[in-house]
């Protein structure tokens, strides 16, 4: 199973499935899923990670999809 790269002109909610699915079948940590989130953010998303990693360092995976869904999701 592969990762997909989110660089925003994707479909936040399905980027979030898709990569939720990952999770399960590789069955990672909570680490290890924002760790995932940092190798799969490119583009301007990538400049909004840095920006909100560095803020938020000890956060969970439902944490960032909230915030990322606010941030992302389709108008």
């Amino acid at each position: 199973m592969e990762l997909s790269l989110f660089d925003g002109d994707e479909d936040a909610y399905g980027w979030i499935l898709s990569t939720e699915k990952y999770f399960k079948a590789t069955e990672k940590s909570e680490v290890a899923k924002m760790m995932v989130v940092d190798l799969t953010m490119c583009g301007p998303t990538l400049q909004w990670w840095l920006w909100w990693s560095s803020r938020h360092p000890q956060s969970s995976w439902d944490t960032f999809t909230t915030t990322f869904l606010w941030r992302f999701k389709p108008e």
